[in-house]
């Protein structure tokens, strides 16, 4: 499914459902981060871990708060790429390759009021994962 679709359909990682709102904010020298590669946006989180410790103490910890994206409405789970998927183990490398320790993680369950009873359905029906959950990660410089 090409990008322009999953859009359309509501299956995008966050930055890129952002992309109107970022688009507005950007300049040619501060391009969107809607615009950017997995791995573009990989290299973006990774420069701003560094910055965030080159300029915090050595006490500082942090709370960072995600969910895993992969294209979980439209691929069952045995088609799952995970070369096209960003995930929290992709944001604890990229952690501590920065710097940063990771010290807990916990599990942030949403409602599964999020997920209509149709698309629940679907899912069921082509043998697709979903979540309805975020992880918190706790990290310390180390």
């Amino acid at each position: 499914m090409k990008l322009a679709d999953r859009i359309q359909r509501g299956q995008t990682p966050y930055y890129i459902k952002k992309e109107k709102a970022y688009r507005e904010k950007a300049t040619e020298e501060i391009p969107s981060i809607s615009s950017y590669s997995k791995e573009s946006y990989e290299k973006f989180i990774e420069s701003f871990l560094m910055l965030a410790r080159r300029n915090t103490g050595e006490t500082t910890r942090m709370a960072f708060l995600n969910a895993d994206w992969r294209d979980f409405e439209s691929t069952p789970a045995s088609k799952v790429n995970p070369d096209n998927s960003i995930t929290i183990f992709d944001y604890h490398r990229i952690l501590t390759k920065t710097g940063w320790k990771v010290t807990c993680r916990i599990e942030c369950p949403l409602s599964s009021e999020r997920l209509s009873g149709n698309q629940v359905q679907k899912m069921q029906d082509r043998r697709i994962l979903g979540t309805v959950g975020r992880t918190l990660l706790i990290a310390k410089r180390s």
